[in-house]
């Protein structure tokens, strides 16, 4: 009896690059279907155009300490997944994958999390915190490959 085939997204990002690869099963290869990079993610805060936080003095002591608003990498990397997480749901909707693997770092897949569609994360077959973007498509393949037991 022939199964049907299965089509697996997997998402390997941080706060500033992305991959997104297409697999119809681990036997196969899999096919880059989209990569993106932000502009400017590498620059440093005062490059942006943000020097640090603002700082101020606690009366009494007079330790100081800085002023927790958030930097202009962090609102870049936030807009960076909030896009990454449209694209998704849209996908989703659209019926371009019957499976999601997402890898990023702590930070930015509990981001990316928060704004994905419930539909979406019902989809999940692998979740990985960690930073794999440094890998290249073989390491990543194999990576997968040992770890998510079908795809």
């Amino acid at each position: 009896m022939l199964t049907p085939r299965r089509t697996t997204w997997f998402l390997i990002a941080d706060g500033s690059r992305m991959r997104l690869f297409e697999s119809f099963g681990s036997k196969k290869p899999w096919t880059l279907i989209d990569t993106d990079e932000v502009r400017n993610a590498r620059k440093t805060a005062r490059e942006l155009g943000s020097e640090r936080p603002g700082r101020g003095r606690k009366t009494g002591s007079g330790a100081r300490f800085a002023m927790g608003a958030p930097t202009l990498d962090e609102d870049l990397e936030d807009d960076f997944l909030r896009a990454l997480a449209a694209e998704l749901n849209a996908a989703n909707k659209d019926r371009r994958f019957d499976q999601l693997v997402l890898a990023l770092p702590p930070r930015a897949l509990g981001e990316i999390r928060k704004k994905l569609a419930p539909e979406v994360t019902q989809k999940f077959i692998g979740v990985f915190d960690k930073e794999l973007t440094q890998l290249s498509e073989n390491d990543l393949f194999a990576y997968f490959k040992e770890r998510l037991t079908k795809w």
